[in-house]
């Protein structure tokens, strides 16, 4: 992909030297003209019978209609018309090939520079900071997509197993299949306008990898990376040396949540936050080193707002805490979170 991107500005450039400056000025007011008919008359005309029929609404299309810069495909047709028709003994081949790379430049300049404008005032433009990208299909990762879709987020999964794909599709996601590495699938996952993405599979090092390349393509603001309990080549430091949240604040077998969750071993549940009770402030602490094979704490809903559990994240009061529980150690969680000032909401399948 990177190569390809760099052959195509060099195609750019190799297909501009053969256009004069003067050949484009030798358009004059006519070019010009044949410009703005482009874009303001044949391009909406375009948009218009293209779109015919289809459940774009008239904003939709107007955006469509202004957001038509021309490229490469323009520049490397015109070129090679050019070229036949000077073979040919015709001379207009390179007016032709000027008045190309006239509307390429005016649109590219006009209509990309103020595109975002557009969109703004038409109010087409996708709001910024929302949604999340969930690298992993997995059971865990589907459980807090369903959180995320559930508290109004929008969510996208990633996995290069294209059965895990298909089951985040089945349950109503949007699912790519690829890498979390590939730009193709990084710009499809739209990660710049996203407000976080969490790295949920087995593999601790993808897990990190993921996350640094999230960040290094684009101004994602959050980033959560699961470790996977047993391993030892991911620490904490270096996730957050990645400016990177441990997700579950410590290492878990994700692998043996993700089973216990498939053969309906694990239950999911919600508990509040007594108001009258006490904080503990090491209560994070005893949690996981206790009950790490018991419970799995997935996040927190506070004020209307979904927060993944991160070894940053203090409970607060009337916090709600989603978790998953073991079924075979029910009564020692239930317990151990009655203890701690939790009640239960209630339960899921």
């Amino acid at each position: 992909e990177q190569l390809t991107v760099m052959m195509i500005g060099m195609l750019f450039v190799l297909l501009a030297a053969d256009v004069r400056i003067v050949e484009v000025q030798a358009l004059g007011w006519a070019g010009v003209l044949t410009v703005i008919a482009l874009m303001f008359i044949v391009r909406p005309l375009n948009v218009w019978a293209g779109t015919y029929g289809s459940d774009l609404t008239v904003r939709e299309k107007l955006f469509l209609s202004w957001m038509g810069p021309r490229g490469i495909v323009a520049a490397a047709v015109a070129s090679l018309f050019a070229q036949e028709l000077s073979g040919g003994g015709m001379e207009v081949g390179q007016e032709l090939r000027a008045m190309v790379f006239l509307v390429i430049a005016v649109t590219v300049l006009v209509q990309g520079i103020l595109g975002g404008l557009v969109a703004k005032l038409l109010g087409v433009r996708r709001p910024s900071n929302n949604g999340y990208v969930i690298l992993g299909a997995n059971e865990v990762g589907l459980l807090l997509g369903r959180l995320f879709r559930e508290a109004g987020q929008e969510v996208v999964f990633l996995d290069s197993n294209a059965d895990k794909a298909h089951e985040a599709e089945v349950a109503g996601f949007r699912a790519l299949f690829g890498t979390g590495f590939a730009e193709s699938v990084l710009l499809r996952a739209e990660l710049d306008d996203r407000a976080g993405c969490v790295a949920v599979t087995p593999n601790e090092e993808v897990n990190l990898l993921f996350a640094r390349r999230a960040q290094e393509f684009s101004k994602i603001k959050r980033v959560w990376v699961a470790l996977q309990r047993g391993h030892l080549s991911v620490t904490k430091r270096m996730v957050k040396h990645a400016k990177a949240s441990v997700l579950f604040v410590e290492p878990r077998d994700i692998e043996l949540w993700a089973l216990r969750l498939a053969r309906k071993t694990a239950t999911i549940e919600c508990w509040r936050r007594i108001p009258s009770s006490a904080l503990i402030p090491e209560e994070r602490k005893e949690l996981y080193a206790d009950l790490r094979d018991t419970l799995l704490p997935v996040a927190v809903r506070r004020s209307g707002q979904l927060i993944p559990v991160d070894e940053q994240l203090t409970f607060r009061k009337k916090d709600e805490l989603f978790t998953v529980v073991f079924n075979d150690q029910c009564e020692r969680a239930h317990n151990w979170l009655h203890s701690r000032g939790w009640e239960p909401l209630g339960s899921r399948s």
